[in-house]
């Protein structure tokens, strides 16, 4: 019997070749062995199969959390570094099927705007695993600067061919302690200039 992760990782197989809008339920159900029948356990619109690969990608960033770093005593630019650094590097296996999924939303406003909501509600899993919340009109709007600040860092990570990530590093640290605080804390801002 076919598991959950099996599916998410066909589909990322997948898009490592094919454009998003392309990509059908029968793609994915063929490249599988299955039935579409055994395939809608897990996914019966495309909208499910983007949800696979989100869950998929939050359980490996939890693979690649060291938990035994982030304690009570860890400041919150250092959870928060490390958990970004957890998720691209649980990412890396599939840096073309995500830069594919990048060029496709970018290439269509409308199926962009139309995964918004489901992109904000990942990336705050993404920052509760740091232990940031966000909460109240002030928290949407501080969830809203946090995902253009990570999409920002999605774009550099796309690009770092770097073996260690160095560039990816070095961004993720200015973002963490130069422009996220800034969003919780109005009086940073003037740290930026």
């Amino acid at each position: 019997m076919i598991e959950k992760n099996a599916v998410a990782q066909a589909i990322l197989t997948l898009l490592e070749d094919k454009d998003w809008i392309a990509l059908t339920l029968n793609d994915v159900a063929a490249y599988l062995s299955i039935s579409l029948e055994e395939l809608h356990r897990f996914a019966t619109s495309k909208e499910d199969l983007l949800t696979l690969i989100i869950s998929y990608m939050e359980e490996q960033t939890l693979k690649h959390t060291d938990q035994g770093l982030i304690t009570e005593n860890t400041s919150e630019e250092d959870r928060l570094f490390d958990v970004l650094l957890a998720r691209f590097e649980a990412a890396t296996p599939h840096k073309k099927a995500v830069a594919n999924l990048k060029n496709t939303f970018q290439g269509n406003p409308t199926l962009a705007f139309n995964t918004i909501p489901r992109f904000l509600e990942a990336v705050k899993r993404l920052a509760a695993l740091a232990d940031i919340r966000f909460s109240g009109p002030l928290g949407a709007l501080q969830l809203r600067g946090f995902a253009l600040v990570y999409a920002r860092l999605i774009y550099i990570w796309l690009d770092d061919t770097s073996p260690d990530m160095a560039k990816t590093m070095a961004a993720t640290d200015k973002a963490v302690t130069k422009y996220i605080p800034c969003l919780f804390d109005p009086c940073k801002v003037a740290d930026l200039f």
